[in-house]
């Protein structure tokens, strides 16, 4: 293709076409319904999809069963756009006869999920269990698979995956007349593995209730009770191993043991085989004051004896929760009562080390005057992905959903007292799962058609609700042109089709940092903020403009290359240049990211980056001017053609085979060159031989055949067969390290041409065939058969057919 014409295409495909549909649903500032099921759907928990989405299961009471209405467990999945994907009802988890109340919900990590609940189908509360597909199909029985049907009563269970398909789940148990803890694994197609009913984790006098598990890291668990065996309830922890060995000591070590009670431990890994443990203490009177503990792998007490308080403030402080802060400690929040008359949300972060590392007591997640913020239970916490975390709770401004971004240092990340998530009225119990974005989904009951129902919410990591991001649709090569370019789609925020809120988009594509640096040394500005980039006078610049970003610690860069105005369209596309094409040798992807501007240079939306490749396709043109000249001296054929004048023009491949159908292949493949011609020794006429070249580009596009075959060849007539069979004088002669032996055949026979020294030994054989009559020339590299260099002196050369001998002397000298 013209050069000129190819720019011209590129600069064509540079404007902007929206053509893609886009993905957006209602993510309104009240939040979509989850289900607009007739009934009550209350208590809510919820998992990541792993794409952007999240399951989230409920107790719903719409089912009379025996005359009565029973609380059945229902579970409906939203994908990234805050769209149901299992119908408007949900998905019907259990059905069966008898409440079912406490579920919990893990991802099972391949877009589903395992779902535990108390079971009242047989009067007495049991420990039943599925795992539903991303799809909504259920993959273990109907009605869900028994993790423990014995005859006592069965409660509380929680569940952790065993990271190699399945789950743990562990549970309080009264079979032996009082609460016990109780585990079982069960494999990833519902079949129980360890003891039946399941192993027991603590049967220690007296009661074992709140049991709380996490993975350790190893295919098995980590479980931590409070635990009345001394008389008041301290706080206790056990290991298993994947057979549901029990790896500390029998019945569990011991926590905390303090005086009075602790309460209601919460758990997290440590990242190390261990766990940081956080619970309430009443060790300093009446009031609850906030402790934590570190235990490693093999169940040893890290930090103080009794653990660390990270809270003792007057009042109580209460309902823990606790999530990992990325680097081997943990943050830990709480219903925090010091200020008497009203309550607030307070959190601490602790190292692994076991120092607190904000303010004494904690620092102030919200704190409104005159409202009871939230009760137990009513909130919840999870991690942000960048060493913080998001939490939401229910709040008595209105009765409304609220939640908070806290960074790795303690500072606020969103408004004062947090941002609300549903100011519709009667809103309450939210729980929340990442996002996967470093924002969050929530999920709440709401009352606001006098029965309570579920509804969802997406904030992003700016605490924006509902997906403000543009979503990078794909990066995909664009067929047909020499590479260095890839269609990059995105799909817009609703803010630009919907309100007209975005300005303008700018595209980046990121930078190893040896080739930023190399580009900051020469006239690259570098700006830390996506808004500079827009003040740093794009249109009038004279170096390129980078962004440096840091992730997992490691320091990298993103280029600007292009911006683009927003048209309130739901989706756009741009070929973007990349750096180099994919080849066989180099097919490393490119990472682009596309940022949404408004007016606003403080309010930038940030989609997530994604991947593509170029691909040179475009073939260069055959070669034009192919000719054949024939050669007598030397005997053969000359070809040329004539030039190729791509840009990435590489080499030539010339391919030679009887007959003008041949197909042209590795089998047959003369040569390859550079040059723009060749001599073909090996050509004559009665081989009836036909030449194909084509020409290759540098990522080893081959254009079509230029073709050549014998009636096209030009020349003088064909040289006149010898009239007697004849041996010329080699030349050179004397020689080093080669020379050439001539001779000519009347007529077609066995022929043989030998060398030997002059003691008559055979010193190598040139010729040993039947030759059709004709010129030839043979040529000896001063080697022996064996492939050894012969030295210096005199050898004789003897040639050998019908009715033909003759002998000559040759001199080597070295």
């Amino acid at each position: 293709m013209n050069r000129v014409m190819r720019i011209v295409l590129i600069l064509n495909l540079l404007f902007i076409v929206s053509i893609v549909p886009s993905l957006w649903a209602d993510w309104s500032n009240d939040g979509v319904e989850v289900t607009i099921k007739p009934g009550v759907q209350r208590r809510c928990q919820l998992t990541t999809d792993g794409a952007g989405g999240a399951i989230i299961v409920w107790e719903d009471s719409t089912h009379v069963y025996d005359t009565y209405l029973v609380r059945d467990i229902y579970a409906q999945r939203i994908d990234l756009m805050g769209n149901a994907q299992w119908g408007s009802y949900g998905k019907a988890v259990c059905t069966a006869g008898g409440d079912k109340e406490r579920c919990q919900i893990i991802s099972d990590l391949q877009g589903g999920a395992f779902i535990v609940w108390e079971d009242g189908r047989n009067f007495a509360s049991k420990i039943y269990a599925q795992r539903i597909y991303g799809d909504g199909t259920d993959h273990w029985s109907y009605n869900g698979a028994p993790v423990c049907t014995e005859v006592s009563m069965q409660s509380d269970p929680q569940l952790v995956l065993d990271w190699v398909g399945g789950v743990i789940v562990v549970w309080m148990d009264n079979r032996h007349g009082q609460g016990d803890i109780y585990a079982q694994r069960i494999n990833g197609s519902g079949v129980p593995l360890w003891r039946a009913d399941g192993d027991s984790i603590c049967i220690a006098a007296g009661k074992q209730e709140g049991p709380q598990i996490i993975s350790d890291g190893s295919g098995g668990a980590i479980m931590t009770w409070f635990d009345q065996r001394s008389g008041t309830n301290d706080i206790y922890a056990q290991r298993v191993d994947s057979n549901g060995n029990i790896l500390w000591t029998f019945n569990g070590v011991p926590v905390c043991t303090a005086a009075n009670e602790q309460n209601w431990p919460c758990i997290v890994s440590d990242g190390a085989g261990g766990a940081i443990i956080a619970w309430h203490d009443v060790r300093n009177g009446f009031q609850l004051d906030i402790y934590a503990q570190r235990i490693d792998a093999t169940g040893a007490a890290l930090w103080t004896t009794d653990g660390v308080a990270l809270c003792t403030a007057i009042g109580d402080q209460y309902d823990t929760e606790i999530v990992s802060d990325g680097a081997g400690g943990a943050i830990v929040w709480w219903i925090d009562r010091r200020n008497v008359v009203f309550s607030d949300l307070v959190a601490q972060r602790i190292d692994a080390a076991g120092v607190v590392q904000w303010n004494i007591d904690g620092v102030p997640i919200c704190q409104v005057f005159g409202d009871y913020i939230t009760e137990p239970f009513s909130k919840g916490l999870v991690s942000d992905g960048a060493g913080g975390a998001i939490a939401t709770w229910q709040d008595t401004r209105g009765n409304t959903i609220y939640a908070q971004r806290i960074d790795h240092s303690g500072s606020m990340q969103w408004a004062s007292n947090g941002m609300p998530v549903s100011t519709a009225q009667s809103q309450d119990m939210p729980r929340i799962t990442s996002d996967g974005s470093g924002g969050a989904i929530i999920a709440w009951e709401g009352d606001r058609f006098d029965e309570p129902n579920i509804y969802a919410q997406q904030i992003n990591a700016e605490g924006r609700l509902g997906l403000l991001d543009p979503v990078i649709h794909s990066v995909s090569d664009i067929y047909g042109d020499e590479g260095g370019f890839v269609n990059l789609i995105w799909d817009a925020p609703r803010t630009d089709f919907l309100t007209g809120d975005i300005t303008e988009y700018t595209i980046w594509r990121a930078l190893e940092t040896p080739a930023a640096q190399s580009m900051i040394s020469r006239d690259a500005v570098v700006v830390s903020s996506p808004s500079e980039a827009l003040d740093a006078a794009w249109e009038e610049r004279e170096g390129p403009i980078l962004r440096h970003a840091i992730l997992n610690g490691t320091m990298f860069y993103w280029e600007l290359i292009f911006t683009q105005a927003a048209y309130r369209l739901e989706g756009y596309a741009k070929a973007v240049p990349t750096l180099f094409d994919s080849t066989a040798v180099n097919d490393d992807y490119h990472y682009f990211q596309v940022i949404a501007h408004t007016s606003d240079p403080s309010i930038f939306y940030v989609s997530e980056p994604d991947s593509g490749y170029s691909v040179d396709d475009l073939a260069p043109c055959s070669p034009a001017g192919f000719t054949g000249t024939q050669s007598f001296a030397p005997e053969g054929l000359w070809l040329t053609w004539n030039p190729n004048m791509e840009g990435d023009f590489d080499l030539y491949n010339i391919y030679r085979d009887i007959g003008s159908s041949f197909e042209p292949g590795p089998g047959n493949l003369l040569l390859s060159t550079c040059e723009t011609n060749t001599f073909d020794a090996g050509w004559n006429w009665e081989a009836g031989y036909c030449y194909k070249i084509a020409a290759v580009d540098i990522n080893g596009n081959e254009s079509e055949y230029t073709s050549l075959c014998e009636e096209q060849v030009t020349g003088d007539d064909p040289v006149l067969l010898p009239v007697a069979t004849f041996l010329d004088q080699n030349y050179p002669n004397p020689f080093n390290p080669s020379t050439t032996i001539s001779f000519g055949l009347k007529e077609s026979g066995h022929i043989s041409l030998r060398i030997y020294d002059t003691s008559g030994r055979l010193v190598a054989t040139l010729a040993d065939e039947t030759r059709p009559a004709g010129n030839y020339t043979v040529d000896w590299n001063g080697r022996d058969g064996q492939g050894s260099s012969v030295a210096s002196g005199v050898y004789f050369y003897k040639l050998n057919s019908k009715n033909f001998e003759e002998t000559k002397k040759m001199i080597l000298l070295r």
